[in-house]
């Protein structure tokens, strides 16, 4: 399924899904058409609130529904999202929100204090307004994030993603991974990884299927989210493959 930008995407899957689950957190869901409601408030307090096609705006926060509505109200009114490490020291944020030239960063409730010169907003803020979205004029080309790479072979880097790049890739992992609607994808990488945001979040968004967020990494968190729901897509990293290994391989012994 070809879309032209983000905007589009979403207005089109909260749509066509509009009665499916698209989040399940901390014991409730969210549907496709509650999600599509958030988003178009989010975009128009971005809007009331002076933000325009071309703004930069960073997002630190944790995993969970609002770090996913955020990205998309953010993307679909034509800014350009900078998702920042949660593990870095503080004082390594202000530096890359202005690096970027951020015009404000939108943070959870762990990080308000955060020491920065730029903007500080509150992820719960939303606008009265939920009337749809009229999103500026966005090609697969234009830029939707600035994305920090690790820094593990020197300091990070900024690449940049466009519209055509997220959405390539999610429309990917959706055929590789014979994603389905009918599909429930276990989320618990941080979804600042660009990997994470695609197999965990835009892959699952772009099938309409339903994702289960899990912002614990400790393993009986993970187990009962299993036992919990119908689990059939579990993207994780290699290291924690093995965890899983050799856990069962102690056991067996």
């Amino acid at each position: 399924m070809a879309f032209e930008n983000l905007a589009q995407c979403c207005a089109q899957q909260c749509s066509r899904h509009a009665g499916n689950v698209l989040f399940s957190f901390n014991g409730a869901d969210m549907t496709y058409a509650g999600a599509w409601t958030r988003i178009c408030a989010q975009a128009h307090f971005l809007e009331r609130e002076g933000f325009r096609q071309g703004d930069v705006i960073g997002l630190l926060a944790v995993n969970s529904p609002e770090w996913c509505l955020w990205f998309m109200a953010i993307t679909s009114i034509g800014c350009i999202a900078v998702p920042l490490d949660t593990g870095l020291p503080s004082e390594r944020y202000d530096a890359m929100l202005n690096y970027v030239g951020a015009k404000a960063v939108f943070l959870s409730e762990s990080f308000l204090d955060l020491p920065t010169s730029v903007r500080k907003i509150s992820l719960t803020s939303v606008s009265d307004d939920v009337s749809a979205i009229v999103p500026p004029r966005l090609s697969r080309t234009s830029p939707a994030a600035y994305l920090f790479t690790s820094g593990t072979t020197g300091d990070p880097k900024v690449v940049t993603l466009t519209h055509g790049n997220i959405l390539h890739i999610a429309t990917v992992c959706t055929s590789l991974e014979e994603y389905t609607e009918k599909d429930v994808t276990l989320a618990i990488l941080p979804l600042f990884h660009v990997y994470a945001l695609e197999s965990t979040f835009l892959a699952p968004f772009v099938t309409g299927s339903r994702i289960v967020l899990q912002p614990s990494l400790k393993g009986p968190d993970i187990i009962r989210s299993l036992a919990e729901n119908p689990v059939t897509i579990f993207p994780a990293a290699p290291q924690m493959w093995r965890l899983f290994f050799d856990g069962i391989a102690g056991k067996l012994k």
